[in-house]
């Protein structure tokens, strides 16, 4: 699993690339536990580059958001295409975790639910 990661306004984006399948979902997971450990900030992940995913990858991400929850840091997903969005539809996924269309509206999104105003 190739991914990067980059900060934007505060909030960390993490770049995911190629497939989050099951093969790679204990890489990533491992990935994301470090970001936890050491970032505090919010988090958006940006699937633009993701060809494939399964169960196990929404199962990393879906991981990913309730630690998040539990530490009342906030969490976003970028660039969610059909596969995913079909993913996130049939597991009721996105009623949960939002999908953005750019790193602004999420920044604008969180800031406004957690009581900041521009």
């Amino acid at each position: 699993m190739e991914c990067s990661t980059r900060f934007y306004k505060g909030c960390q984006i993490i770049e995911l690339h190629k497939s989050l399948v099951a093969k790679s979902s204990k890489e990533i997971q491992q990935i994301f536990n470090l970001i936890l450990e050491n970032q505090s900030s919010d988090i958006i992940i940006d699937l633009s580059n993701v060809e494939n995913i399964d169960y196990a990858g929404i199962g990393a991400i879906t991981f990913l958001y309730k630690r998040l929850k539990e530490r009342k840091r906030e969490m976003g997903l970028l660039g969610v295409n059909q596969n995913i969005e079909e993913w996130l539809n049939t597991l009721h996924i996105n009623n949960t975790i939002k999908s953005y269309t750019n790193i602004n509206d999420f920044i604008s999104d969180t800031h406004h639910a957690l009581g900041y105003y521009h």
